[in-house]
């Protein structure tokens, strides 16, 4: 019987930790959420971004990954709009990486950003995509949206951010 114990003791512990993801910068690993993704409102030719929020002492990171075969990145600040209309800006620290064609870009998010993430959904989110071709620089502005109205395909789902965030924090 204590086997029997002890086995369900050890495939419970191991069940929670492949639960749990991890983001990793360097030598460093977070705890982060589920990644989301959130789209722009077209339905022909829109864009996606993958988006996951991680857990640091000092508050957490905003992860967002685009997937590009281009040598598109996303560049500057970016804004959050939350369902309260009030915004949070990420300021652009150059924390990014390529692989595997994903282009992954880091914002660091402040304890108080975190708890007002944790009390107000995203509405949406606005970022810019730079492609550099050597002879050229092109800028174009996106908005991904959160929004339940504007998912027209069966794959868009409405994506509840503060469940998300109190399930790490």
């Amino acid at each position: 019987m204590k086997k029997h114990y002890i086995l369900l003791l050890i495939l419970i512990l191991s069940f929670s930790a492949t639960c749990q993801n991890t983001f990793f910068i360097g030598s460093s690993s977070y705890t982060c959420t589920d990644s989301f993704t959130l789209h722009t409102p077209e339905t022909v030719g829109g864009k996606e971004l993958d988006i996951s929020i991680a857990k640091t002492e000092q508050g957490g990171l905003l992860i967002l990954n685009y997937r590009t075969f281009s040598s598109e990145k996303i560049m500057g600040k970016v804004r959050i709009l939350l369902d309260d209309k009030t915004f949070i800006t990420c300021i652009d620290r150059g924390i990014a990486d390529y692989v595997n064609s994903i282009y992954t870009k880091v914002y660091k998010l402040t304890e108080s950003e975190i708890n007002r993430l944790k009390s107000n959904n995203i509405y949406s989110l606005r970022f810019t995509l730079v492609q550099d071709n050597g002879m050229f620089q092109t800028k174009e502005d996106y908005s991904v949206v959160n929004d339940p109205s504007s998912t027209e395909s069966f794959f868009r789902q409405y994506v509840d951010v503060p469940a998300l965030l109190n399930e790490i924090y």
